[in-house]
């Protein structure tokens, strides 16, 4: 309790800078589908006179304020280097930067006088949306071209089949894989099943015809695609092809569970920028991320080399909540502004509770959810089984992140606060209409109910 107390003793400095500038917190609610990292399961360029295919990678960036890096790369069906010339020369590689609220488009020269296929992934500073266009020409026609958003692996992929679909899969470990296939009829019954083996980084393409030729000309049912193992994900797209008509089709992956490891580098990348903006004094651009394939759940920053590590079991926790998500690994920031200043943020002297006040700040201003940290705490509290006022009342003896429940008041105290100010107001009630218009009056990023 007396942690909370002093907690109403912060500086304003921080708050002030995220809170009373909404647009800052407004601007990071891009399209669900943008991400920092952009899988393209398939690519086909190339070919001879007859018949040419043509790749086209367009990247938006929804951002208004600031610019992202990205970087393309291409791989062949075995996984290694692909060199495709998209207007400036033969590269496997190439790197770009959009303006705030731009486009970036790589279209390919068509180069190869063979088709090629593969697949691409795109790594960026900041969520991007990615599309990839398939241009197919004929005699030097164009006479289709398809459309394809870029995904996140999954561990089970779903798609609408007939005889003639397409399916492209691509492993996206650096060890094999077997991907189960199972056609299902408009019925539900099963009608065939195969186990597809992909070697570290490779890509497969192929019809649905291939894969069994026992399905009758008229079959329409369901494809089912899924990991050997549980946890294993991987990349997917399905083609549609019916009476010589190619149309694309919804992505079928699931979002949770699976893709644990992209969900962290997108909430790290998000709460990085944010904390940027608000702290420019502060460099945190010698920040790293360590992904840790650990059974321990944690997260925690060191000071030497000012690294935040993320265990793959506490983003399992709570991974389901971007939000939450965000909030640990902003957390984790606080402590390396601690580190870099070689002060506390707020004028208190428990470093935990300052990360905590400062990383709720850091999660609201990349557009995440305040309340969000609450939630986390609360399935840390479950994890640990301390859930029990004995517990809580030792932990805040003992423990130097206190109890979870002194931390949430703590958090609610500053959230409290922000709001309270006459300059945070505004802030607050813009904010309350964006993401909270149904929340009742009488809490932080709330306003009195319009009559009606």
């Amino acid at each position: 309790m007396l942690a909370a107390m002093a907690h109403y003793r912060i500086t304003r400095t921080i708050i002030a800078a995220t809170l009373f500038l909404p647009s800052v917190i407004l601007a990071q609610l891009e399209p669900d589908t943008a991400q920092v990292n952009l899988y393209f399961p398939q690519l086909a360029d190339g070919g001879d006179q007859a018949q040419t295919w043509q790749t086209s990678f367009v990247f938006t960036n929804s951002n208004p304020a600031m610019p992202v890096a990205c970087m393309l790369s291409t791989l062949n069906d075995s996984g290694g280097p692909l060199a495709l010339d998209l207007g400036t020369g033969l590269q496997s590689r190439q790197s770009f930067t959009i303006p705030p609220l731009g486009r970036k488009t790589l279209r390919s020269l068509m180069a190869s006088r063979s088709v090629v296929t593969g697949w691409a992934y795109a790594a960026c500073s900041l969520p991007v949306q990615g599309t990839v266009l398939f241009r197919q020409i004929v005699n030097g026609v164009p006479q289709v071209e398809i459309s394809a958003p870029a995904s996140l692996p999954s561990p089970i992929y779903r798609s609408a089949a007939n005889r003639s679909l397409g399916v492209a899969l691509v492993n996206v470990y650096n060890r094999p894989v077997t991907i189960t296939l199972q056609a299902f009829d408009s019925a539900g019954n099963q009608v065939g099943s195969r186990d597809f083996a992909l070697c570290a980084l490779c890509h497969a393409s192929f019809n649905l015809s291939s894969f069994s030729g026992n399905f009758p000309r008229d079959f329409e049912g369901m494809a089912v695609l899924s990991g050997s193992e549980p946890s294993t994900v991987f990349s997917a797209w399905t083609l549609n092809a019916e009476r010589g008509l190619l149309s694309s089709l919804p992505s079928g992956g699931v979002s949770w569970p699976g893709g644990h490891e992209d969900k962290i580098w997108r909430a790290y990348f998000k709460v990085l920028a944010a904390a940027a903006q608000i702290m420019p004094e502060v460099d945190l651009s010698s920040t790293r991320l360590d992904i840790q394939y650990s059974s321990e759940i944690n997260a925690f920053a060191t000071k030497n080399d000012g690294t935040i590590h993320v265990t793959l079991a506490l983003a399992e926790l709570i991974a389901d909540s971007p939000s939450e998500l965000a909030s640990v690994i902003a957390h984790e920031l606080g402590h390396i502004v601690q580190f870099k200043t070689g002060k506390l943020t707020y004028n208190t002297s428990n470093a935990e509770l300052d990360a905590d006040a400062a990383g709720m700040i850091f999660s609201l201003a990349a557009g995440y959810d305040p309340y969000a940290s609450a939630g986390a705490m609360g399935k840390l509290m479950m994890i640990t089984n301390r859930t029990d006022l004995f517990s809580q009342a030792f932990d805040n003896l003992r423990d130097p992140h206190t109890s979870f429940s002194n931390r949430m008041g703590v958090l609610f105290a500053t959230l409290q606060l922000a709001c309270s100010l006459p300059a945070g107001q505004s802030a607050c009630a813009q904010y309350r209409n964006a993401i909270h218009p149904s929340f009742p009056p009488t809490i932080p990023l709330a306003l009195p109910r319009p009559n009606k």
